[in-house]
């Protein structure tokens, strides 16, 4: 059983808190820096007030985010659905070792070289098959 703080916390979700705090801190920071030209721009040009300038920047990268993201989600939607359809005839191919085999004979690789390859990937098969599920 894992122990709790004096303040009652778990030890362990306290510092996955405190990990996404710094991350999130640390993102802003990077947007807020990659903002500051437009920023500037429309204080300069258009809007003398900064605070003002900073809020329509905000609304229109979003805005723009927004726009890009309803333009190009149903496409993505539609290219991952078909992916998941294809996943387990390729992961038959890979374990048969068609798609390795296919590969390096098409690069020139040699035959010896081909086979050892493929007997490395057909041992660590569980692994890769574990890894592409998560």
């Amino acid at each position: 059983m894992l122990k709790s703080s004096r303040f009652g916390l778990d030890p362990r979700a306290a510092r996955v808190t405190w990990t996404i705090l710094v991350f999130l801190v640390a993102l802003s920071l990077f947007f807020a820096y990659l903002q500051f030209p437009l920023v500037r721009l429309a204080q300069q040009g258009v809007i003398h007030s900064r605070p003002l300038a900073i809020a329509v920047v905000y609304l229109v990268v979003l805005a723009m985010l927004g726009g890009a993201g309803i333009a190009v989600g149903p496409r993505l939607a539609t290219e991952v659905q078909g992916l998941a359809q294809k996943l387990p005839e390729t992961s038959r191919r890979i374990q048969n070792g068609e798609i390795v085999i296919g590969l390096l004979a098409r690069g020139g690789w040699e035959s010896q070289q081909i086979r050892e390859i493929d007997q490395l990937v057909q041992s660590h098969m569980g692994e890769i098959v574990g890894n592409a599920q998560l």
